[in-house]
């Protein structure tokens, strides 16, 4: 049975039932939601686990936390452990030209064209990429969106009017034997016009790493976790199988 009460401040009869049932299922949803959060953090922990070549038992622990500051820190000690190891270290970000306005169709685009330019840089960094004995002889690469930074951007008309500003910036590491010549912004920098060629890509900028490692790794994933999930990272290569795929011709 309903019970009717009259509320003070209003003068509107309330029914205290109905209000006890909106809490429940306000708690129940609340719950639910916590749970949602949770599984989704689980997901994107085993999918940084499992495809970024970090080591399982670093995330995928007896208490595993799968909490976005704790994921950021482990990719930036994994990129701290191959930068002592002597791999070259450089910020890479990656400008598209016009895109489709819907979000995940712009992600989905803007990762398609970053592994476009790793096939590309692949053969350039070892000569048989395709072999499995040769995976730990790849050049990493992982890229997250991010939005405009306005106070950096030195031609801010294009970079905010196209895509709404929103580009790839990530870390790209080559290993110490590698087979270019030059460091990673000058070759890519000689070689712009292959990198670009059939593709979305408007341009490419690279900044070499010289210090602090790990502090540059957690700028660059700013937005992972709060404007952008997991997920929206690419890692490449992902897979040893991955390599395997016909790289485009060189120049």
């Amino acid at each position: 049975m309903a019970v009717l009460c009259l509320n003070e401040k209003s003068g509107r009869i309330q029914d205290r039932r109905s209000k006890s049932r909106k809490k429940v299922v306000s708690h129940h949803n609340t719950e639910k939601n916590a749970a949602k959060s949770r599984k989704t953090d689980e997901y994107a922990g085993k999918l940084l686990a499992s495809r970024s070549n970090l080591p399982a038992s670093i995330l995928l622990r007896e208490n595993p936390d799968f909490s976005d500051k704790r994921m950021v820190s482990e990719v930036s000690s994994y990129i701290k452990r191959y930068v002592f190891e002597g791999w070259e270290a450089s910020i890479i970000s990656f400008m598209f030209k016009p895109l489709p306005n819907k979000r995940a169709s712009m992600l989905r685009i803007m990762n398609s064209e970053v592994e476009l330019f790793y096939s590309k840089l692949v053969t350039r960094v070892d000569r048989d990429p395709t072999a499995p004995s040769h995976f730990q002889r790849l050049p990493r690469l992982f890229v997250a969106p991010d939005p405009p930074v306005y106070k950096h951007i030195k031609d801010p008309r294009p970079n905010v009017t196209i895509n709404d500003g929103f580009h790839g910036q990530g870390i790209c590491l080559i290993p110490p034997n590698s087979r270019l010549k030059d460091e990673l912004c000058l070759h890519v920098k000689a070689k712009e016009e292959f990198y670009l060629r059939d593709s979305r890509l408007r341009s490419i900028h690279l900044t070499p790493i010289k210090s602090d490692p790990e502090y540059v790794t957690k700028y660059v994933m700013k937005m992972v976790g709060r404007q952008f999930a997991w997920e929206n990272v690419i890692w490449l290569p992902k897979v040893i199988s991955e390599a395997k795929n016909t790289p485009p011709s060189t120049p």
